[in-house]
């Protein structure tokens, strides 16, 4: 529905007007990108006043909270340009460091990758049996025509191990001199090409949500991605203190990968997740590749491969258009 909303800019009202989905399944739309052609009605001002606000909407998003967002204050993730200076995710206290991934109060920041639980170093074994290297799976995306645009991580899925697709990793910001960890007023991070195999493989994101704010494209009806809480009592929104669940529903395979996240795809955005981050340093998930029949004990998949998880920064289509999953919200750490 087309509605118009009270918002505030520089401390004075104006009026915007966007688009408003439906709440009665905890989801609503996004206003999207704000341009110069938005209807602007400020607040008991006159006319110049509201070509004036009209510009300093140009180039600005609402978020999933409707504030207005100056794009330009969003702090950006390089992946192409970042160096990956450390790739030990799979040693015993190691990591998967993207050294210079974005600039924070005129300092250089990395992005540093740790493995929080579980067994993924056990991972080596399989590469070796592939003749694999740590360079070959992990860092940036070369794979299937990739440019270095996208991080990756490799996941594999082991017959007669339920876990051992599974990681559980923590994202941490790091000065790059320094090293102290540094709080990151607002980014974007986007999960790509959620999908499942013809084997029975599937895939899933479990992340505590209520912190981020997800979107999914073009809504959550039409994303190939489905919502559940890892509880599967409650509902969407999930309770803060429940993991949201973002699962494969759609198969794929390799040619049909994104390389770029500013040349998305329809099926490639339908196939991903954006979170946007607010006063965040560390945050934290598990991507799981994984034969569900096992899981639960009724039979083996016809087949046991591995999958890699796919990640960057700002997917802006997805942004722009995408649809906001609501999720508690609570205040910043």
């Amino acid at each position: 529905m087309l509605a118009w909303s009270s918002l505030v800019l520089g401390g004075t009202e104006v009026k915007a007007r966007g688009y408003l989905g439906g709440s009665d399944n905890g989801l609503h739309d996004t206003y999207g990108d704000i341009d110069k052609s938005v209807d602007i009605e400020p607040s008991g001002k006159g006319q110049d006043s509201g070509s004036k606000f009209a510009r300093k909407l140009a180039g600005s998003v609402v978020d999933c909270l409707g504030e207005i967002i100056d794009k330009s204050s969003v702090t950006l993730l390089d992946f192409k340009k970042s160096v990956v200076t450390k790739n030990t995710l799979h040693e015993k206290g190691g990591e998967l460091r993207y050294t210079d991934i974005a600039t924070v109060d005129d300092r250089a920041v990395s992005l540093v990758v740790t493995v929080t639980s579980g067994n993924y170093i056990d991972i080596r074994e399989q590469w070796d049996k592939k003749k694999r290297t740590p360079d070959q799976q992990n860092g940036k995306n070369w794979k299937n025509g990739g440019k270095g645009e996208l991080g990756v991580i490799n996941l594999q899925t082991v017959r007669g191990e339920p876990k051992s697709g599974e990681g559980n990793f923590k994202f941490c910001f790091h000065d790059t001199t320094t090293d102290a960890l540094v709080k990151v007023d607002r980014f974007d991070f986007t999960i790509f090409d959620l999908d499942q195999r013809k084997n029975g493989i599937k895939e899933k994101l479990l992340m505590y949500a209520a912190t981020a704010q997800p979107k999914l494209w073009p809504d959550t009806t039409s994303s190939h991605i489905s919502l559940f809480c890892e509880d599967e009592e409650s509902t969407v929104p999930c309770d803060e203190n429940t993991r949201t669940v973002f699962h494969s529903s759609t198969k794929g395979n390799g040619p049909d990968n994104p390389t770029d996240p500013s040349d998305l795809s329809q099926k490639q955005k339908k196939r991903s997740v954006a979170f946007t981050f607010i006063d965040t340093d560390c945050f934290e998930f598990t991507y799981d590749h994984y034969c569900p029949s096992e899981v639960n004990g009724s039979s083996l998949c016809s087949r046991y491969t591995g999958g890699n998880f796919l990640f960057g920064g700002a997917a802006h289509e997805i942004i722009e258009e995408g649809e906001c999953v609501v999720t508690p919200t609570l205040p910043p750490k």
